[in-house]
């Protein structure tokens, strides 16, 4: 088995689900045009996760952003009217910012979007010394009142032969 890891160490064999869940403020009265998602950027919690597994991050092969959903929590009835255009990055102090998801579709009442993701590969990010945040930017009016919303992420991250096989050798 060490010598087919050893041959493989590159390739990716398993692709493993991470949800993560956040809140922000949109401010009203055009304080800002940008928030950032709290606790949808705590992926160091998914290397600690993988490490208990015997995987390191040298063993991720690739990460990306499968889903991006963003509710209106409080208040009540509040929407997503105010927004033209609303585009989500990761943005790091090493790597800067790369757009992972954007909407520019916002029906009269929306109180939950779902937004478009653009693929973009956040392996670097979620490896990173300096770990990321989710911002997001949006166009148009400000709101009438500070929303507060509520974020749910899905990504998929790759892992390569050699993190599976160091999670066999540690058995």
């Amino acid at each position: 088995m060490g010598a087919l890891c050893l041959l493989s160490s590159g390739c990716q064999i398993t692709e493993i689900e991470v949800e993560r869940s956040g809140e922000a403020v949109i401010p009203s009265a055009g304080v800002t045009d940008e928030f950032v998602m709290e606790n949808l950027s705590n992926m160091d919690i998914v290397l600690e996760e993988f490490a208990d597994l015997g995987v390191e991050a040298k063993d991720i092969s690739k990460a990306h952003l499968t889903s991006l959903e963003i509710d209106v929590i409080d208040p009540w009835g509040g929407d997503f009217s105010f927004a033209d255009r609303i585009e989500v990055f990761a943005d790091s102090p090493e790597l800067g910012r790369v757009r992972i998801a954007h909407q520019d579709e916002f029906p009269p009442g929306a109180t939950s979007i779902a937004f478009e993701t653009d693929g973009a590969n956040l392996e670097s990010y979620l490896v990173s010394d300096e770990g990321f945040s989710i911002v997001a930017v949006f166009a148009g009016r400000s709101p009438k009142r500070d929303l507060l919303v509520e974020g749910h992420a899905e990504l998929t991250i790759g892992v390569t032969v050699a993190g599976a096989c160091a999670h066999m050798n540690d058995r």
